[in-house]
């Protein structure tokens, strides 16, 4: 399923239909006994570092010596040059202005050059994210020249040649242009580089790794020309590490064939180990919704717009487009989490004013109660009401705050779960005076949380009978959501102070 480039298009769910450009239906054979949260679990792959390619302007690096048709071009590049090039190098035209001089009509006469190229492919790679320790090969494509473009672009080739091929670099030589960009996206990922940074005396080499969707070239007024050149793998390297295509597509591909196999298993009233049995629960790696708004009569929620974080912008991408396909929904919700332990307190002197530090004191010092509240909306904001949705989410997250054991059969269905590590929104400490001096103590943890809530639609048929899969839902965007304390769940703490972890594993 292509990821998308805009997610607003996601406020109208209900009209949203998801592009399945290159999509194809795996076998039913292989719809079978998948784990779906496995599969999910490649999203942990995308990463929105922008590492889909990187650039290097080689400041000091000598003239390549570019020899065609027995005569050396000079640097910087004039338009006589360019002309020379176009009527007497021998040029193939590959459309949109742009043509090219295969290897065989180059010759590089400089024998610095091929070092300088090879250590500027290793800063590029660096800007990439690219190990260039892996880099043992560089193979000469062809010489281009491309003309300028109004309105438009001129693409890159940065096809996958072999399981070697590392990367392509391409060396944009030295002209008089004015303007010139490149620019490279990916499955929601974007690099820009502008090339009228030093254009007219050093190279700029830009590498890109082997698959990446649009690697564009956009040149204005002056011609440009760019030696390109692929980067291999020694034949003795282990396997490469995740090219583009395994960081991208691979999940791509994944994230289609969970869902595949969930409508496929609800079709077929599987239950297996690897089946949700309710929804799938995806934290986002922020919060989307203040604390006040729990209880807030304010109309204004968030929606997915309102998601900027760019990891969090791109795993919504991907799933979009598959849950719509397979006749599953994605809601946002947020999730306020409270946790209060009542500690024994201590005998106060008459004439004593006691000062207790919150710092002092952990969760684990006694009796331990969770709360959770959710507030539920769709992806435009607004709100969604649902009791029994209420209830499964409140269980589900209680029990991996408390961080509970799962039972047997059970399938761990919140990814990229971090609530544990996630910072306090706050921390207090309540003491109140009881009888003969005695002090009782109340220690609060609240954090908030905000996920991506993956479950059938409502009135979605996977089954023989349509009833059975029927979910009828209210929504309600005049409303505030009637939040009530959704879960209270208590566990008894030692009652000694404990410096350790504030969570503990036990069970109810």
């Amino acid at each position: 399923m292509e990821p998308l480039r805009d997610l607003a298009v996601l406020k109208k769910w209900n009209t949203y239909v998801p592009s399945t450009n290159g999509y194809t239906s795996a076998p039913l054979g292989r719809l079978s006994n998948m784990d779906i949260p496995a599969l999910l679990d490649c999203l942990k792959r995308l990463k929105p570092n922008g590492t889909i390619a990187g650039a290097h302007v080689l400041t000091e690096a000598p003239s390549a010596g570019i020899s065609v048709n027995n005569k050396t071009i000079p640097v910087p590049m004039s338009d006589s040059d360019f002309k020379f090039l176009l009527e007497f190098g021998d040029a193939t035209a590959t459309g949109g202005g742009a043509y090219m001089l295969s290897r065989n009509k180059v010759r590089i006469t400089n024998t610095s050059w091929a070092r300088a190229v090879k250590e500027g492919s290793k800063e590029a790679m660096g800007h990439a994210g690219m190990d260039s320790g892996l880099l043992k090969k560089i193979k000469l494509v062809g010489l281009t020249v491309v003309e300028p473009q109004v309105g438009g672009a001129h693409s890159l080739d940065t096809r996958l040649e072999s399981e070697k091929h590392l990367a392509t670099v391409f060396v944009v030589l030295p002209s008089h242009r004015s303007s010139a960009t490149f620019e490279a996206r990916h499955g929601g990922l974007e690099v820009i580089h502008d090339l009228t940074i030093s254009a007219l005396f050093a190279p700029h080499l830009i590498v890109c790794y082997p698959g990446v969707e649009s690697a564009t070239l956009a040149v204005q007024e002056e011609h440009v020309a760019y030696l390109t050149y692929q980067l291999y793998v020694g034949d003795d390297a282990d396997p490469l590490p995740p090219l583009l295509a395994d960081l991208s597509l691979g999940p791509r591909s994944d994230v289609a064939a969970a869902f595949a196999g969930w409508a496929h298993a609800l079709s077929m009233g599987s239950s297996g180990g690897g089946i949700p049995k309710g929804h799938i629960l995806y934290q986002l790696d922020a919060a989307y919704i203040n604390k006040g708004s729990l209880f807030s009569k304010k109309k204004s929620f968030a929606d997915v717009i309102s998601i900027t974080n760019a990891k969090d912008r791109l795993i919504l991408s991907h799933l979009a487009p598959a849950a719509k396909h397979f006749k599953f929904r994605i809601l946002l919700g947020h999730a306020f989490i409270t946790q209060r332990s009542e500690i024994g307190g201590g005998y106060d002197g008459e004439d004593s004013e006691p000062d207790y530090d919150v710092n002092d004191y952990d969760l684990d010092d006694g009796s331990i109660e969770t709360e959770v509240n959710w507030i539920l909306t769709g992806l435009d904001g607004k709100v969604v009401k649902n009791e029994a949705l209420d209830k499964e989410l409140c269980d589900t997250l209680a029990t991996r705050v408390e961080e509970q054991d799962l039972k047997e059969g059970e399938t761990d269905c919140i990814l990229n779960y971090h609530v544990d590590t996630d910072k306090l929104d706050g921390k207090d400490l309540e003491a109140e005076p009881e009888r003969f001096g005695r002090t009782s103590l109340t220690l609060t943890h609240d954090k908030r949380a905000s996920f991506l809530i993956i479950g059938p639609a409502p009135g979605a048929v996977f089954r023989a009978n349509p009833e059975e899969r029927r979910d009828p839902e209210e929504r309600s965007s005049g409303n505030n959501p009637l939040l009530r304390p959704n879960l209270k769940r208590q566990r008894d703490g030692s009652g000694v102070p404990n410096p350790r972890a504030h969570l503990r594993r036990r069970r109810l």
